[in-house]
């Protein structure tokens, strides 16, 4: 029998079902990168199509995933790309926002966080061909429902 997991921080910012999915998506990104894997544009990524997250997560529907990543994507907490060597591959890679990746602890040395400032582009260890990443960073952090308590810190529980 497979468990989920998810931060209650999370879950209150980006409901339960965003909650699982940037955990797993966690899990992934730190495998990958302690194994020194999918860096590109200054930050460790994890891939797979729709249809084989909708197999890792037989609760959800190829669609709920979809909605799950597009609402993740635009409130700021999951950066997609599309770092394939075939330009027609339409596999979706992710990353973690840097306000997700302290909650699990997936910072560089003295808590400093993998990449640049707000706004300011990364270097260049890999062409993203899809969307820019600079460009999702650029948006602004869409928290549901909430007003300048939600600024606060997660906690981690």
């Amino acid at each position: 029998m497979t468990e989920y997991h998810f931060n209650a921080g999370l879950a209150r910012r980006y409901g339960v079902n965003g909650a699982i999915f940037l955990h797993a998506m966690a899990f992934w990104i730190r495998k990958n990168k302690s194994s020194g894997r999918n860096f590109h544009n200054g930050r460790t990524w994890t891939y797979n199509t729709l249809e084989a997250l909708a197999a890792q997560f037989p609760f959800w529907s190829r669609r709920q995933v979809e909605r799950i990543v597009s609402k993740l994507k635009q409130d700021g907490a999951l950066l997609t790309g599309n770092f394939n060597k075939n330009r027609t591959d339409r596999t979706v890679w992710y990353a973690l926002a840097d306000s997700v990746l302290e909650v699990y602890g997936l910072t560089g040395q003295n808590g400093e966080v993998h990449g640049t400032g707000w706004g300011k582009p990364y270097h260049q260890t890999g062409k993203c061909n899809k969307e820019t990443v600079t460009d999702q960073l650029n948006r602004p952090t869409v928290v549901p429902g909430a007003g300048l308590a939600a600024r606060e810190e997660v906690p981690t529980w």
